[in-house]
């Protein structure tokens, strides 16, 4: 399943397509970001000069699974609970936490 963005992103073309190959290379289990910034920017002669934050403009709705927990994983968010593995709706939410305090102390 390919995973979304959101419908109206903050990011250029090239900056979704970072993102999508994030996703796509996390599911090997993977760290994804030296390899995509090497397809994405390096190999055309690109220069990627500033932190692309991806997280904002995903639609978690969207990932399956697998996705969210290698998702979570990397970001250090809980996908267990009582030695279960957390549900989607469960790794949603968690993910959403997560990010509503990430992004609530850059506002300031």
């Amino acid at each position: 399943m390919k995973a979304k963005l959101i419908k109206k992103p903050f990011l250029t073309p090239r900056e979704q397509k970072y993102c999508r190959c994030l996703v796509h290379v996390r599911t090997k289990k993977i760290k994804p970001y030296g390899i995509c910034t090497n397809s994405v920017f390096n190999l055309q002669k690109k220069k990627r000069n500033k932190v692309i934050s991806c997280s904002k403009n995903y639609d978690f709705e969207s990932f399956t699974v697998k996705q969210l927990r290698l998702y979570a994983n990397e970001k250090k968010i809980q996908t267990r609970k009582n030695k279960k593995l957390l549900k989607k709706k469960d790794l949603l939410k968690s993910i959403k936490r997560k990010m509503n305090k990430k992004y609530s102390k850059t506002n300031f």
